[in-house]
């Protein structure tokens, strides 16, 4: 079994993941399931976006 990109610590994967997740029952017109998962993908990627930010000061 292999790891993803949870399991490997990898949060930009993750949220790029989730967001395709998301894509995807958009298109199949599940719109409340592609919510959930824009949301996850976005509370990560804007926790990595505040991080960036900070190491950057």
């Amino acid at each position: 079994m292999g790891y993803g990109y949870k399991e490997l610590g990898d949060k930009a994967g993750e949220g790029r993941t989730l967001n395709n997740i998301s894509q995807i029952y958009d298109a199949r017109g599940d719109y409340p399931a592609a919510l959930t998962y824009l949301e996850q993908s976005l509370r990560i990627m804007q926790r990595l976006a505040t991080r960036q930010a900070k190491a950057r000061r």
